[in-house]
Formats: C-alpha cells, structure tokens, sequence
C-alpha cells in the first residue's frame, strides 16, 4: 500500500485532553501516516460554524513544545493525576496506548511511521469544532476522517473529504451534587398510589389501602394516548363511578369492587377527609386499583373520555418511607397541574394543582415530609403548548373569562399562532377552513370542526387541536412564566421545587431555554434543569438549528435515552460489546463531563413499551391487535430469561456515570406495551419480590460507593458478549462485568488496571457475590447472564488498613 494513516479520538497520544475541553484550551491532534513516498504537506482542517482553517501539522519532536511548557503531562503522570483528581470532579481520560498498534494497517516493508502533529487554542466561544485531516505526499492529496458510524475513535482513510470529527467547546458549568449522586424515581401521580379516603397522606386508621391491600404489604407512547379500547366499560357522564361486571388481572377474572365502596374509596363521599377534588365531567373511574387502562375514542381517533384510577399527592406522601427504602433521593412527577387528561400534558392552570391530586397545602405538605427523607422533588415542565381546555385557551368554554379560542380581546391570544385566514372579527363559520399540510418538524395547524366555537385553525403540538403551542418568545408568556414576583416558576419554587424536567426541549427555543434557566438558578443556584431529547444532545439539530443543550448555559443534563438503546440492544443480542464500548465511547466524548456524570439514565418511561416485555421479547406491537396489547403477558419461560436481563441492565444503570432513574413499577414488575398499558398503576401488595430485593440492593451498592457515584470511569469490551467499565477514585477501583450470553459462560480478561501487581497482595472483592478472588487473578469466570463487580482497594488504602490491624495486634 502506497499510504495509511492513523488517529484514534480516543486516546490521548493522537488527541489530548480527550472529550469535550472548556471554551480557551489547548488542545494537541497528532496523525501517523505511512507513505513509499515523502509527505510534502499534513494538515489539520478545522471547521467552527460557517469558518474553515487549515492548520499546518509539523513533525512530532520527542517532546513537544507544549509538553515542554508544562502544558502536556507524560502518561504516567496522567494516571497519578486522574487517581488524584476523580474525587475533585476532574474528568477522566484514556492513559494506556491502545492495543491497535498491532492492528494498523500494514505497508511494504522499509516504511516507518512517521507522526505529525500541531495544538490548537480553541476560541473563547462555545461550539462544535469539526475536524479531519489532510496529507499531500507523492504529488496526491490523501483525506483522514472519523470512521463511517460518526463514533469516533479510530478512523479511516477516505478518498475524497471525509466525514469529521466532533470536539465539542463548552463553558465549563457547576451541576449540584444533590443531583450527580442521587438515585431518581419518575412517577405518574394518576397510577401510583391512592390515598385512602378520610386519612390524608396515611393508612392509619383501619390499616387498609384504597388500592385494596393492607398497610404495610410490599402499567413510544403519546400525550394523547394510545389506540381506543374494544371492549370494558362504557363510561357514564357526569364523572360518576362507573361499573365493571367483571375485570382480568392478567388472566385471572376479579369481581369489581361495590360502586358505593368506590365512592368512598374514591373521596366522593360526604364523609371523605382527603383533599382530593372530584374529576371532570365525562371522566371514566375504575373502582378496580389493578384494573388495565383503557382509551374510550370517536370515529376520528379522538379521547371522549378519560379513565381516572385515583392516585393523588398523599397517596405519595404515604409511600415515601418505600421509596425512602428502595434508595431513592430524587422525585420527578409527571405533570400535576390542573388539566383534564389523566396525564395532564394538557396544562389548564399552571398556578393550581390538579384537584384530583389534592392542593397547595397537601403539596407544601409532599415537600416537607420528603425533604425530611432526604427527598428531592423534580417537576415536569410543559412550556410549549397548553390544553385547549384551559384558562388560557378556552375552547371548551369550562372556565370564566375570554379564552384565546374565544376572541383576540382574550389577554392570552397573542401566546398562540392562528392561522391569519382562520378569524374575521374573530369568528368565522364552521366548515370553512381546511385543516393545513405538516410543517417541517412535525407541527401543523390543527382544525376545530365544532359549530358552538367556531371553525379555527392554530398552530398545535403534532396536529393535536387539544394541546395549542404557545410563542415561547412572546414577552408576555415569558413574563407569566419567569416573572420575579408571581410569575409560575417562582411560585413553586418558593415551595421548595429542587427542579424542572422541561417537556418536548427540541420545541423550546434556545432563547427560551437560556431565559428559564437563569430564572430557576437565581431562585436557587442548586437547582437543575434536565431537557426530554431522545437523541445525542451535543449535536442535536431541531428544526433546523443545531442546538446549546450543553455549551454551558442551558441544560444541566438531558433523558439520556440513547443510553438506554445502547444496552437494551446489547441485551438483546441486537449490537456486540465492541460496538457498545464505540456507542459508549461516542457519547463519553461528545458530551462536557458535567453533562456526561449528569445525565438522566433511564431503563424505562411512560413514552416506552415496558422493560420487561421488551425483554422478554414479546411480538412487535405493530402487529397486534389493541385487544392482544391490552391483554398479553410474557409466558413463564420469558418473564424468567426478562428478569435477569433486567437485573443486568439495572446493575449497569447503578454503577454507571450519570443519574439512574427508576420508571415506578419497573421495580415491581410490571408489563405492558406503549400507552396506556404502559402506565398501569403500581401493583401493591403484587410485587415481583425478586426484582424488587434486585433493585434495592443495587441502589444500596451506589449509596455505599462514592466511586459508583462520581469517580473515573473507562470503558472496554472482551469478545462480543462481555461488556465492561471501571470506575476510580482514590481510595478505590470496582469494575463491573456483565456476560449478556443466555447460555453459555465467558471468560473476562481483566485490563491492566484492574491486574494487581501480586506483590501488593490486594484481593479482589466481588460485591455482588462476596467471592474473594486471588490477588494474581488475570481472569474472570461468568456464567451466562451473569455479571460481577469487582472491588480493589487501593494500596495506600490497604497498606493503611494493615498497619492498623498490626497496631491492634
């Protein structure tokens, strides 16, 4: 071969510091070429927003110019520094020269390689810097870019201008520890616990649960819901309770409780001492808590009724001493501001808690009990669009006063986009207007086809005429929202909220985002802000525009979704462990380390088919009926093979950098296919024992481990079905291990890192088992589905604890 070349993003020799740097740094690109002929010229082509620079490489003296100023450190001294550092929050980095060297490509003998580099000061603004590079020898022009995945890491040789590079420059940003280290549980209000009727926040009293058991005894979805129901119900008027002659719970048919017992149970009673209001007209009750969801819809695919299981705010203040038991440290609740869905992304008042999960007093009351556990509480954020049965809005005509549906004299008409043909005087008659084509990014304006408002078209969120956008930019939805004295964020922050998980982040303007943030910090600088982006957020374009999510003064952290694809399809079998270890790697590079040791790590969420029937590899749901949705369950041989591969994705998720988050019910066992079955109520008292103790024990694993919390990390691969990373600090290093195989046992050979020397004589702990490994091991046993993690203290540490012991002696 004529040429090759070679650089590996991932490793420091080619390219340090490695990952995203801070706004100003210097940072080092080296490229190794090989030629039969002489290299005439090597550059580095450098690409920041609409500006190109070719940046001239020289020939790598043995210790470059910026090593020799100090500003480059040798790799030794890099892992002294990152043992030193991982307690200060520094960011770890790629120490050891990769075992490619071997692996590049061969050239005829007699053709040494030669290494070019060149260091670069990246400019004081945050951005995306792009980068490849280009060699001119033999009288041709040669091009080196990313490999074809976009992953980084290692590269390729391409034959014309490759695909770049992504280094990503950021201004560095402090995210509270509160956050970074704690354990987060997301919570549909609606379907997690309803407290019983007469005992606000309790079950004192007679010891029973309104969701019928006793005290003590340890369900991609869309805003509007999913398929109609055939069969169950028919729902009455009025919002009256409704009966079932029978219900199934899987596939056991249970008699439906007493409607008059429902009532009670329900707060509808006179007699009833709970703070929970009654629903809204037309709403569907089940008296049955185990009861399955369903949707009652028109011809046209639209909710006419809404099914309600009663679960309100002091039905979660009485289980906090449960999810203080499981670990958890971090709530985010979906919306629970007054709306009339059962998932409320439809937002009728911003200023009220939804009646049928209680009011102000039993919220401030949430607050207090849960900061008293060490409990913080998230709220979502739903800025972009509003209900069309709201105060602001109006279209139903449920509350006083002009809607912006209503008239342009409305005070809230200037929040919405209607079509500029759509009002004559603010009227027009109905049938005249044909609904618009999709605007790029999915919105189009929506039809109204009722004669008592009116034919209107608006703007709305995906076409949905019940959920209207909003101008985020409009001055006066800004100022109700971010106002210092009564505008909607300060109100409930003054209660105590610790954060905002903002709803749909790729509709939010940057602008916008910029301005929420810097209201939520002044309130309180601890807070954080976390964005719904399904996708690698340090890239994302939305809408034509690439997004700031993480350049440093907008989100503190995002859904890390492309995390939970990474593993779920590891699990499956669908992607090996080398391409897990480049996927990783990619986002480990992309995203600055405040974002990375930050970020949401979900296994499921109510936008998700649930875990397990995702890995109990139940059929596609495209293909099933509604019926087979609402009633499949995995057969006993797939729930067993689903469970341990959950238990492994929830060991990743506990010992991973970033902020695990348990979606409820995932912990007890749940099934179901994308909503509403994916938003079941909790099943108390019907637990799966087994992959509740799981979860519990690998949260108090991350509680006892800072190093689980906010050390190094690094990450590798061994054979396609082994998966592994280590985590670092300075007192410790655990490494954890997970063999996906269903049947056959793997051996891991453990890195260097993890390889004690056995002079130190430092065992190695295994934390899951409590197996002590010989200080000399190399490798590691695993049986199929199976995973370790493995504890070795460092040596100052132990040769601490031998003194001591020696001492006592």
């Amino acid at each position: 071969m004529e040429f090759n070349a070679y650089h590996d993003s991932h490793n420091l020799f080619y390219r340090n510091p490695f990952g995203a740097v801070p706004c100003g740094s210097r940072v080092r690109f080296r490229l190794k070429t090989r030629s039969m002929f002489p290299v005439e010229a090597c550059y580095l082509r450098l690409w920041l927003g609409e500006r190109e620079k070719l940046v001239p490489m020289s020939p790598a003296a043995e210790k470059s110019e910026a090593a020799a100023a100090g500003e480059w450190v040798t790799e030794a001294e890099e892992a002294a520094a990152e043992a030193a550092g991982a307690e200060r929050g520094e960011r770890p980095v790629h120490v050891e020269e990769p075992a490619a060297e071997a692996e590049e490509p061969a050239v005829e003998a007699g053709a040494p390689w030669a290494v070019f580099e060149a260091v670069y000061e990246v400019r004081e603004e945050p951005g995306l810097l792009w980068y490849y590079f280009r060699v001119r020898a033999g009288g041709r022009e040669f091009y080196y870019g990313n490999n074809e995945d976009k992953l980084g890491g290692e590269g390729a040789l391409w034959a014309g201008e490759p695909p770049s590079y992504q280094l990503t420059v950021y201004r560095p940003m402090r995210i509270p520890k509160w956050y970074t280290r704690g354990i987060m549980y997301q919570i549909f209000v609606e379907r997690f616990h309803r407290a019983q009727a007469g005992s606000p926040g309790s079950t004192s009293g007679t010891g029973q649960r309104a969701d019928g058991e006793a005290a003590g005894a340890g369900g991609p979805g869309s805003k509007t819901g999913g398929q109609a129901s055939s069969g169950g119900a028919q729902p009455a008027t009025g919002g009256q309770i409704v009966e079932r002659a029978q219900t199934r719970i899987g596939d056991s048919p249970q008699e439906a409780p007493d409607p008059a017992a429902g009532r009670q149970e329900w707060g509808l009673g006179s007699q009833a001492g709970n703070r929970a209001g009654r629903p809204r007209q037309n709403a569907l009750l089940h008296l049955d808590w185990y009861d399955t969801p369903i949707y009652v819809k028109d011809d046209r695919g639209r909710v006419t009724h809404w099914d309600f299981f009663g679960g309100n705010l002091e039905g979660l203040i009485a289980k906090l001493p449960y999810l203080q038991e499981l670990g958890v440290s971090i709530l985010y609740l979906n919306p629970i501001f007054e709306a009339a869905s059962n998932h409320k992304y439809d937002t009728a008042d911003y200023q009220r808690i939804d009646p049928m999960y209680g009011d102000e007093e039993v919220f401030e009351c949430l607050i207090r009990e849960a900061k008293q556990r060490g409990i913080s509480l998230v709220l979502d954020g739903v800025f972009s669009h509003t209900g069309s049965d709201s105060l602001y809005f109006n279209r139903e005509g449920t509350y006083p006063g002009l809607g912006a549906c209503q008239s342009p004299a409305s005070p809230y008409f200037e929040w919405y986009q209607f079509r500029p043909d759509s009002r004559e005087s603010g009227e027009r008659k109905a049938g005249e207007l044909e609904s618009a084509e999709p605007k790029p990014g999915g919105t189009k304006l929506a039809e109204v086809k009722t004669g008592e408002y009116g034919d209107l078209a608006y703007k709305s969120w995906w076409g949905i005429d019940t959920l209207p956008e909003v101008d985020e930019l409009k001055p006066s939805w800004q100022k109700f929202l971010f106002d210092p004295e009564d505008g909607v964020i300060q109100k409930w922050m003054k209660k105590g909220v610790a954060g905002w998980r903002l709803d749909v982040a790729d509709e939010l303007p940057d602008e916008f985002i910029r301005k929420l943030r810097e209201t939520v910090k002044s309130l309180n600088s601890e807070a954080v802000l976390i964005g719904e982006v399904w996708e690698d957020a340090s890239n994302k374009f939305s809408y034509g525009k690439l997004r700031r999510y993480f350049w440093g003064d907008e989100l503190d952290a995002t859904m890390n979704y492309p995390w939970r694809e990474i593993f779920l399809r590891f699990l499956l079998g669908e992607e090996d462990a080398p391409q897990v270890y480049r996927r990783v790697m990619s986002l480990y590079e992309n995203y600055p380390r405040e974002n990375f040791f930050a970020a949401m790590n979900l296994v499921g969420s109510h936008d998700r088919v649930r875990i397990l029937t995702l890995l109990g590899e139940a059929p596609p749901e495209e293909g099933l009926a509604d019926r087979e949705k609402r009633t499949w369950r995995l057969s006993v041989k797939a729930r067993q093979l689903a469970v341990r591969r959950l238990k492994l994705f929830t060991l990743i998720q506990m010992t991973f950098p970033g902020v695990p988050c348990i979606y409820y019910g995932d912990e007890a066992g749940l099934e179901g296919y994308s909503d509403p079955y994916n938003r079941g109520t909790y099943p108390w008292g019907r637990e799966d024992a087994e992959i509740l103790e799981w979860h519990k024990q690998v949260a108090r694993l991350r509680r006892e481990h800072k190093t689980l919390q906010a050390g190094g990390f690094q990450a590798f691969s061994c054979g396609p079905d082994v998966f592994g990373f280590r985590r670092f600090g300075v007192a410790e290093q655990i490494m954890v291990l997970v063999n996906r195989h269903t049947s056959e046992a793997r051996e891991a050979v453990l890195p260097p890192a993890l390889s004690p020397d056995p002079g130190l004589s430092l065992p190695l702990l295994d934390l899951l088992s409590g197996e002590s490994l010989r200080p000399a091991a190399k490798r590691v046993g695993m049986g199929p589905l199976s995973a370790r993690v493995l504890l070795c203290l460092a040596p100052h540490t132990m040769q601490r604890k031998d003194d001591s012991d020696a001492a006592q002696s």
